[in-house]
C-alpha cells in the first residue's frame, strides 16, 4: 500500500520537498520485505545449530552495502542507497534460504506453502 500511496502521503505528511524521497522510499520496501523473512529464517537456521550462516550472511551483506554505496550514490545519488540496501538485504534471504536446503535439508516450497498435514495439523491444535 505504502508503495502506491507514497508519493501522496508523503508530500502530505512532510512537505513538497520531500517528494523526491519518494522513489529512494519505493525501492527500499521490497528491501524490507527481503529483510523481514530472512529474519524470521535465521531463527529457524539457529534452532538448526547453523548461526554461523547467519553472521556470514550479515557480514556479506554489509560488504556488499559499503561496496554498493560506495559505487552508486556518487553515480545515482539518493535512489543508490535504497538499491544498495535491498541489493544486500537479497543477498542475506538468499544464504538464509541455501542454509536452510542444502545444510538443514528442508525445501524452500515447504516453508512458504502449506500442505495438507499443515492444515491437519491446524485443524487439531484448534480443536483441543
Amino acid at each position: 500500500g505504502l508503495a502506491c500511496t507514497a508519493q501522496w502521503i508523503i508530500p502530505l505528511l512532510f512537505g513538497e520537498v520531500f517528494r523526491a524521497s519518494v522513489p529512494a522510499l519505493q525501492l527500499l520496501l521490497p528491501g524490507i520485505v527481503f529483510s523481514s523473512t530472512s529474519k524470521l529464517l535465521a531463527q529457524l537456521v539457529a534452532q538448526g545449530n547453523l548461526q554461523r550462516f547467519n553472521l556470514i550472511g550479515t557480514a556479506v551483506a554489509a560488504a556488499i552495502t559499503v561496496g554498493l554505496d560506495l559505487l552508486l550514490i556518487p553515480r545515482w545519488g539518493i535512489i543508490g542507497a535504497p538499491v544498495a540496501t535491498t541489493t544486500a538485504y537479497l543477498v542475506i534471504l538468499l544464504i538464509m534460504l541455501v542454509t536452510i536446503r542444502h545444510r538443514m535439508g528442508i525445501r524452500v516450497s515447504d516453508l512458504f506453502l502449506m500442505h495438507g498435514k499443515d492444515i491437519r495439523h491446524l485443524k487439531s491444535m484448534f480443536s483441543r
